[in-house]
């Protein structure tokens, strides 16, 4: 692999392979030719433009709330909410948490009704059930063991991540929930290719990560635009000895879920040899 000729390749979304749902944040892009990388070489991730259209809540991403109610005689009756996809803030959330609240619990044989008030000094947001029945909204980690009624659900899509519910203390006692909402989720985002990883990025995600070639911090707001360049010189990844022709890309979170990213976005791909 010595003809070594092509140093840079341009990647715009609107000329992918695949058109799969719309989601330019899962990709596939065909080369026009075959790109042959000497044993080493080292990539780069530059110019990276991206609008950020991607919503705080996505639907089949984290769009989902678990929650039990007690009824006096030792009984629990278990609900899930979905709210819909959208760029919510404070005020946005807590309306449509009750609204969802009290859907999801419209068709129980016992009466209950929700309270949700922003309380935008303190910006926090207060759960109240109304006939002081307690009430619990599980966490991720519940989920996965099965507390929701006898259920085990290992990838339960939950809003968890926004209401920064991650600790349950194993009571039922509160007929009030109150939380201070992360309505920015997504701080960075992590450009994975099988392609070109050697699988040697090493993090503390659940997920592995090993296939990172890039981490892009999301340093602008919702419709703002996304403008990124190479400034660490050891920002690479090694990609010596291979072959490319096919490249799929995916854009994930901290969570590993992929985001979904209507709008088109560019970046360049630079290769050198490990010591130029």
């Amino acid at each position: 692999m010595e003809d070594f000729l092509t140093k840079k390749i341009y990647i715009d979304t609107r000329y992918k392979t695949n058109t799969e749902q719309g989601n330019n944040a899962n990709f596939q892009v065909m080369l026009n030719e075959v790109v042959n990388l000497p044993e080493k070489c080292v990539g780069y991730i530059d110019e990276i433009i991206m609008p950020i259209l991607f919503f705080n809540v996505q639907e089949g991403v984290n769009d989902k709330l678990y929650f039990g109610i007690f009824i006096p005689g030792d009984n629990i009756e278990y609900f899930t909410l979905t709210l819909p996809e959208k760029n919510y803030n404070l005020v946005d959330l807590a309306s449509e948490l009750q609204t969802q609240f009290n859907e999801a619990t419209s068709e129980s044989e016992n009466e209950f009704s929700f309270l949700v008030s922003a309380i935008e000094d303190t910006y926090k947001i207060i759960v109240q059930q109304q006939e002081h029945h307690a009430f619990n909204i599980f966490t991720d980690n519940d989920l996965a063991n099965g507390l929701y009624n006898n259920t085990v659900i290992n990838d339960p899509q939950s809003i968890n991540n926004i209401i920064v519910n991650y600790k349950y203390d194993g009571t039922w006692s509160n007929w009030r929930f109150t939380f201070f909402p992360d309505l920015h989720p997504v701080r960075n985002l992590y450009l994975t290719c099988s392609e070109l990883s050697n699988y040697s990025s090493l993090t503390n995600f659940s997920w592995g990560g090993k296939n990172i070639i890039k981490k892009i911090p999301v340093n602008v707001g919702f419709g703002g635009m996304l403008y990124l360049t190479q400034s660490l010189a050891n920002d690479h990844f090694n990609c010596g000895n291979k072959s490319l022709s096919q490249l799929n890309f995916q854009l994930r979170n901290s969570e590993g879920n992929i985001v979904k990213l209507s709008s088109h976005w560019s970046f360049s791909i630079i290769f050198l040899r490990a010591n130029e």
